[in-house]
C-alpha cells in the first residue's frame, strides 16, 4: 500500500468544473506548491490522503502510480460532488432551525425570480454558486450580480439565496467521519475572513475557544447543534464519504441579542481549521495565517 499525502487547495474549483482534465489557475498552483509541506500534518502510513477528493486529483494520483484500489471510484466521486453542493447546507440549516437560539434562512433558487422573491421576504440577500471556492462564487444580491446569477444557473442549474446576517464572529466545528458513518468531533475552529476569503485561525485550547464563543451564545447551544449535525449527516454521508469535514457557522447580532447561524457552509474536505487543530496539538499557540511574501514571491503559513 502506498503512502501519499497531498495538499490540493484548488479542490473546490475542481468540483465546480467536474473534469479530470481540470487545470487550476496559476495562483492556485503556486499556493499548492508553496504550502505542500502542510500535507505532512495528515500523513498516514499506508494511506492516500488529500485535502479533498475530485476527478482531477484522482487522475493525477493514478498517473503517479497510485493503485486504483486506494482511490475513490467514479461512483464515489460523483457522490462526493453531489454532497458538496451547497444545497445540502440549505437542507441541514432548515433541520437545525427548530433549536432555540438559532437563526438563518437559505433556499435553493432555480430562476432569478426565485431569488427576487427570497429577497422580498428576507431583505438583504447573499447569492452563492452551488460549487465554488472560498471567497468566490459568493456575492451580495444587487443589480451587479444579475449576470453572475444567470451564468451560474445556466452552468450549475441553481443558485443558493441566503439571508444576510449581522455577523459578529465566524467559527466552525471540524469533524471526521469513518467508514461506517461514525462521526467524531475534532474541535472548534475560530477563524477570520475578509470578503469571504480566509485570513487566519486562532491556535487555542478547546476550552479557551469555547469560552470565547460563550461570550455570545450558551455553550450548551453549541453542543446541542453539534449533536444534531452528527444525526443529520451520518446517514447521508455513510458509504459515500470517509474522512475530515467541517461545518462553518456564524454568530449574528439581532434585536433579541446574539443568535447562532448553525450552518453557513458544509466543507466536505479538510479545512484550515483542521490544520489549526493539528498545529495546536503540536503545542503551537497564538494565530495562524496564510500570507504572500512579496520579496520571496512565496505563500507562507505563519504561526
Amino acid at each position: 500500500m502506498m503512502t501519499v499525502s497531498v495538499f490540493n487547495p484548488e479542490h473546490d474549483i475542481a468540483l465546480a468544473e467536474d473534469s479530470a482534465g481540470y487545470v487550476p489557475p496559476k495562483a492556485a498552483q503556486k499556493l499548492r506548491k508553496d504550502l505542500q509541506w502542510i500535507a505532512s500534518l495528515w500523513k498516514e502510513e499506508g494511506k492516500v490522503t488529500v485535502w479533498g477528493w475530485d476527478k482531477a486529483i484522482v487522475k493525477e494520483l493514478k498517473q503517479q502510480g497510485v493503485p486504483t484500489e486506494q482511490l475513490p471510484t467514479d461512483e464515489q466521486l460523483d457522490a462526493i460532488r453531489t454532497l458538496s453542493n451547497r444545497s445540502l447546507a440549505v437542507e441541514m440549516l432548515a433541520d437545525l432551525r427548530d433549536i432555540d437560539g438559532t437563526t438563518g434562512h437559505s433556499e435553493v433558487c432555480y430562476t432569478l425570480d426565485d431569488v427576487i422573491a427570497f429577497k422580498e421576504r428576507f431583505g438583504d440577500t447573499i447569492v452563492k454558486a452551488p460549487w465554488s471556492s472560498s471567497g468566490r462564487g459568493v456575492k451580495p444580491f444587487t443589480d451587479n450580480s444579475l449576470r453572475f446569477i444567470g451564468n451560474t444557473i445556466a452552468k450549475q442549474g441553481t443558485v443558493i439565496a441566503e439571508k444576510k446576517c449581522d455577523r459578529v464572529r465566524d467559527f466552525a466545528i471540524e469533524y471526521s467521519i469513518g467508514r461506517h458513518g461514525e462521526i467524531n468531533c475534532e474541535g472548534l475552529s475560530l477563524f477570520d475572513t475578509s470578503l469571504g476569503a480566509y485570513k487566519g485561525n486562532m491556535l487555542l485550547e478547546e476550552d479557551e475557544k469555547l469560552n470565547i464563543l460563550a461570550e455570545y451564545v450558551d455553550k450548551e447551544l453549541i453542543k446541542q447543534v453539534s449533536g444534531r449535525i452528527k444525526q443529520f449527516l451520518s446517514p447521508r454521508l455513510k458509504g459515500s464519504y470517509e474522512g475530515p469535514f467541517g461545518v462553518d457557522m456564524m454568530i449574528c447580532r439581532s434585536a433579541d441579542g446574539y443568535l447562532l447561524n448553525p450552518c453557513v457552509e458544509i466543507n466536505l474536505r479538510r479545512t484550515m481549521g483542521h490544520v489549526a487543530l493539528a498545529l495546536t496539538s503540536q503545542g503551537h499557540r497564538g494565530t495562524m495565517s496564510v500570507l504572500y511574501n512579496k520579496e520571496k514571491d512565496k505563500y507562507e503559513l505563519k504561526y
